[in-house]
C-alpha cells in the first residue's frame, strides 16, 4: 500500500508539471497579429478594398481600419492566443453603427465574423482576411537594434519613402553620424531586402538585410562584410511613430 501511494505521489507530481509546462508553452505560442490585412468585401454592387493596420503587446490591440470611409482607430482590441478582437463606431447618416470584429488566426489568415448593430437592428457576416507586405507598409523610419559578438550594440536607423512612381522604395542609412548608400532595396514574400554599403569606421562595410516587418516592429538577419571579415547577426527594430505620421 505504502509503495501504490508513494508510486501515485510521484505520478501526480510528474502530471503536475507537465501540465505546467504546457501552459506555460501555450502561453509563449499565443499568436501576433501584427501586420498589414486585407480583404474585400461588396457594398452596393461595389467592390471596396479594406485595409486593417494592427500592432500588437502581447495583449493590447490597437491599429486603424480603412474602408470606403475611414480610417478609423479600433478600440477594445485584444488577443487571446489566437483569437482577435475589436471594434470601432461609424457614424452614418444621423445614427451610430457598432461594428465589431471576432476572427481566429491561422499564420496569416484570419476567419470570423464582422458584427453591425445599429438602431436598425443587427447583423452578421462572413470576415476572412490575409495578411500581406506591400511597399507601402515599410514606409517611415525604423530605428533598428543590432548586438554585436563582443556585447556591443549597433543603433542604425533607416528611413524608408516612396519614389517618385509610387511604386518602389528609396532609403537613407546613418549609423555613428556616418550616412551609408542604401539600394537594392525590395519587398518580396513577406519580407523587405535591402543592401548598405560604404566607409564604416575606418573600413569598408557592405550589409544585406533580410528582414521581416509586422506592424510597427521587425525582426530578421544581416550578412555583413567588413574588410573581409564576414558574418551574420540577429536585428530587430521598430517604427518611429512621429516620423511615422510625417511620412503620411
Amino acid at each position: 500500500m505504502k509503495r501504490f501511494a508513494s508510486f501515485c505521489s510521484v505520478t501526480f507530481t510528474v502530471v503536475g508539471l507537465l501540465l505546467a509546462s504546457t501552459a506555460v508553452a501555450a502561453e509563449k505560442t499565443a499568436v501576433d497579429p501584427s501586420g498589414t490585412w486585407r480583404w474585400e468585401h461588396d457594398e452596393g454592387g461595389e467592390t471596396v478594398k479594406n485595409v486593417l493596420k494592427l500592432n500588437s503587446d502581447g495583449k493590447k490591440v490597437t491599429g486603424t481600419y480603412q474602408g470606403r470611409r475611414g480610417p478609423y482607430e479600433i478600440t477594445d482590441g485584444k488577443v487571446d492566443n489566437d483569437k482577435l478582437s475589436f471594434g470601432f463606431n461609424v457614424e452614418y447618416e444621423g445614427q451610430t453603427i457598432e461594428i465589431s470584429f471576432v476572427g481566429k488566426i491561422k499564420a496569416d489568415t484570419v476567419d470570423g465574423t464582422v458584427s453591425m448593430k445599429s438602431d436598425e437592428g443587427a447583423r452578421d457576416y462572413p470576415w476572412t482576411a490575409e495578411r500581406g507586405l506591400k511597399t507601402a507598409d515599410t514606409v517611415g523610419t525604423w530605428k533598428l537594434s543590432i548586438e554585436l559578438p563582443d556585447g556591443n550594440v549597433l543603433t542604425p536607423q533607416l528611413k524608408l519613402s516612396l519614389a517618385d512612381d509610387k511604386k518602389e522604395l528609396k532609403g537613407e542609412y546613418t549609423s555613428d553620424a556616418a550616412e551609408l548608400d542604401v539600394s537594392d532595396i525590395k519587398v518580396k514574400n513577406g519580407k523587405l531586402f535591402f543592401k548598405i554599403s560604404g566607409d564604416f569606421g575606418g573600413g569598408t562595410l557592405t550589409a544585406n538585410y533580410k528582414v521581416q516587418p509586422r506592424g510597427d516592429k521587425l525582426n530578421g538577419e544581416v550578412e555583413y562584410d567588413f574588410n573581409g571579415q564576414t558574418g551574420e547577426l540577429e536585428v530587430t527594430g521598430k517604427r518611429d511613430a512621429e516620423k511615422k505620421e510625417e511620412a503620411k
